[in-house]
């Protein structure tokens, strides 16, 4: 039976599909299980079996963007375009392998309640009966690992060239599955933990291997409209992963037909469109999406929490969104395309949010500002406040080194030191934190150097270009050369009759 669910949206419903709704790398992580063992029993032995990019290897991260596949002719992506990463299940090795990755999933049927992953396979063809073909398997099971929808819930892609696959000639027939997504609505698990298995196997006669490539997303169970601003037509666009049909009504109750397509474009004004959207292949899984043609327009604002302390810190919330008129978010909420945070001392940050704790060295205003974009159309808008901020380098730790001659003095923390040591100076901010300076101060010696002379008494004596004549002592003071302090140059004079 056809499961139809219809949802009033408007176009700022958008599909956001969020990358950390399903972390599908950290095969270590704790909602992930891996597991291997044979064609009759995957599940056999729980673990990962990963040696890099190696033959060996069954569960394997793969980030290279650009590797390809040798067996497909180097024509097949590692990772498919536009991700960052994917993930290699099984292997180019005979024995009837096969192994397995599952996730744990919480569905929240307001922020990601559509699941989209994408896979590519690689397979040999050995040509045996189509259960005996090496083959590529995705399940939702429930906590007991049982099967939740053995119809709407269940993929199985098996090495069949009758299928349009690509092949190519690989020490034997090899046929290859481009990049496909493939998008599933779990709306019927909303508040529920389910599990995700995706099981790869080879042939069950051991002489002949399959594997995939896999990565997945969620989305949010909307349409999305890509113009923005005074734009006079805009561009609808449905989940990604499914079969579509696309409609209107004509003022009354006939329909209009307006294409199978994921995106359609329509002029921007009050229409209502229709989306029947289906499960690839399998029709009676659908649902029914609505979306009206508004303007769209990017609403840049945030707030912040500052904590007071020793420094100042601040934490951010954006609650930007896609307004109709500029100056209301739209509800549903959508979120624009991209976020550029200004933080006014010179820091540019990207993003929708900032994660860490944002602290300023110096102590002053700041105006910081945050600007909201929508890419196609090329609309922005910038929500600017102004925060008074305490920064780190008025209350930090500070060292200072010096030195000193002997017959002078230094003055810190109001007194005057005349030996060499280690002091130490403590001020209070208005948050009553400690600011805390050390003194090295090192005391230089000056120097006496002694000189006699005798003349006789009808002469003079150069004594550093004074000319002395009477016999006593006589004093001179110099800088010294190693040590930038006064030295003292002492003369004792004789005169002869």
């Amino acid at each position: 039976m056809k499961k139809y669910i219809l949802l009033s949206i408007f176009i700022s419903a958008a599909i956001f599909v969020s990358a950390e709704c399903l972390d599908f790398t950290n095969l270590r992580g704790d909602f992930v299980t891996c597991t291997y063992g044979n064609y009759y029993n995957p599940y056999s032995s729980i673990g990962i079996i990963d040696d890099g990019i190696s033959s060996s290897s069954r569960h394997t991260v793969l980030r290279d963007k650009d590797a390809t596949d040798p067996r497909t002719g180097n024509k097949l992506k590692v990772v498919p375009p536009g991700d960052a990463a994917s993930v290699r299940l099984g292997n180019w090795n005979t024995g009837a392998q096969a192994e397995s990755i599952t996730y744990e999933y919480y569905v929240d049927q307001e922020e990601n309640p559509i699941l989209v992953f994408k896979y590519a396979a690689v397979m040999e063809d050995p040509g045996h009966t189509p259960s005996d073909q090496p083959h590529f398997k995705m399940e939702i099971l429930d906590q007991d690992n049982k099967a939740v929808d053995s119809y709407c819930g269940e993929f199985d892609f098996i090495a069949d060239q009758s299928l349009g696959w690509n092949s190519y000639n690989y020490s034997g027939t090899i046929l290859w599955k481009d990049w496909t997504s493939v998008g599933l609505d779990l709306t019927d698990y909303a508040g529920q933990t389910i599990k995700i298995r995706f099981t790869t196997y080879d042939c069950e006669r051991s002489g002949h291997y399959g594997y995939a490539y896999i990565n997945v997303a969620c989305a949010q169970k909307r349409i999305k409209s890509l113009e923005c601003g005074a734009s006079a037509t805009t561009t609808l666009t449905a989940p990604d992963g499914f079969e579509y049909r696309w409609y209107k009504y004509d003022g009354g109750n006939n329909i209009v037909e307006m294409g199978t397509t994921q995106s359609i474009n329509v002029p921007t004004d009050e229409t209502q469109y229709y989306c029947e959207v289906n499960q690839s292949g399998k029709p009676t899984c659908s649902f029914v999406l609505q979306a009206k043609a508004d303007p769209r327009l990017p609403l840049a604002d945030f707030t912040y929490d500052k904590h007071p302390a020793c420094v100042d810190t601040l934490y951010f919330t954006n609650i930007s969104a896609v307004s109709k008129d500029g100056k209301i978010p739209n509800y549903p909420v959508e979120e624009c395309d991209e976020y550029v945070w200004d933080l006014g001392d010179g820091r540019i940050i990207e993003g929708r949010d900032i994660t860490m704790p944002v602290v300023y060295e110096h102590t002053g205003d700041y105006t910081i500002s945050l600007t909201a974009k929508l890419t196609h159309g090329g609309c922005e808008h910038t929500k600017s406040r102004t925060v008074h901020m305490l920064g780190y380098a008025d209350t930090r730790e500070g060292v200072i080194y010096d030195t000193i001659c002997d017959n002078e003095s230094y003055r810190f923390d109001n007194q005057l030191l005349r030996t060499s040591g280690v002091y130490v100076e403590r001020t209070q901010n208005n948050y009553g934190c400690d600011s805390i300076t050390t003194l090295y101060l090192t005391v230089l010696k000056s120097f006496i150097k002694d000189r006699e002379a005798t003349i006789c008494a009808n002469s003079g004596y150069d004594f550093n270009g004074r000319i002395v004549r009477k016999e006593g002592v006589y004093f001179d003071t110099l800088q010294s050369v190693v040590t930038g302090c006064d030295s003292i140059l002492r003369l004792k004079l004789n005169v002869m009759p």
